[in-house]
C-alpha cells in the first residue's frame, strides 16, 4: 500500500494524486492520463491516444521512446521529461516497498508502536540497515526499547539477516503471491529456528 507519509502530492486540481498512491503496474489508463496530465503534458491529442491505444501503467513501462512518439504522440523532449518524471515514480515506489517491509517485520515481532520514531525520527527505511544498528546502545535508547523488547528486536534481526537465511528482507504483505505467510519471518521470533 502506498501513502504512508499522509495525504501525499496533490493534482494541478487538488486531488490527491492518483499516481503516487499506487504502484505503476496498477495505473489504469484513466491514471495515466492523470499522470500524463500533470507532469508531462495537457496536449488533448496526446491524452486522447493515450485513451485510444489503453495505455494503461505496464503498456507505458514497455514502451520505448519510438513507440511513445509513434503511437502516443510525443516529442522527443516530452519522452525524456516522460522518462525524467516515471524514473522519480519508481523511485518513490521502491522506497514505499522499503517501509512497508519495514512495518511487516515490526508488525510480526509486535513493535509497530516504534515505527514512527524509527523512520521519521532516526531516518531508518530500510530493514537492511538494522543489522548495523542493533547493537548500538545510543540508537535502541532513542528508539526507546524496552528490555525485554530490545532483546525481541535484536534476535529477530539476527535471525532474518543471518547469512543462512534466503530470505534476507520480508516483502509487504500486498506483494505476497499464495502460499501463505510472510517468506523470512518463520525464526523472527526469539528462541525459535
Amino acid at each position: 500500500m502506498f501513502g504512508f507519509g499522509g495525504s501525499g502530492p496533490t493534482t494541478k486540481r487538488g486531488t490527491l494524486a492518483v499516481y503516487r498512491t499506487k504502484p505503476m503496474s496498477a495505473w489504469t489508463v484513466d491514471d495515466t492520463i492523470i499522470f500524463f496530465r500533470d507532469c508531462v503534458t495537457e496536449k488533448k491529442k496526446v491524452l486522447n491516444n493515450i485513451k485510444s491505444k489503453e495505455v494503461d501503467g505496464d503498456l507505458l513501462r514497455a514502451m520505448d521512446d519510438d513507440e511513445l512518439e509513434e503511437h502516443v504522440g510525443l516529442d522527443s523532449l516530452m519522452v525524456k521529461k516522460l522518462r525524467k518524471k516515471m524514473d522519480s515514480v519508481a523511485k518513490d515506489e521502491e522506497s514505499e516497498n522499503k517501509i512497508a517491509a519495514l512495518i511487516t517485520f515490526l508488525e510480526k515481532i509486535h513493535l509497530t508502536q516504534y515505527h514512527d520514531k524509527l523512520v521519521n525520527d532516526l531516518g531508518v527505511s530500510d530493514i537492511k540497515e538494522l543489522p548495523d544498528l542493533i547493537d548500538n546502545d545510543d540508537f535502541l535508547d532513542k528508539v526507546g526499547l524496552k528490555f525485554a523488547e530490545k532483546a525481541r528486536f535484536q534476535n529477530a534481526v539476527r535471525s532474518i539477516m543471518h547469512p543462512s537465511n534466503p530470505q534476507t528482507s520480508l516483502q509487504p504483505r500486498g506483494k505476497l503471491g499464495s502460499g501463505g505467510g510472510t517468506p523470512g519471518t518463520a525464526s523472527a521470533r526469539p528462541g525459535t529456528s
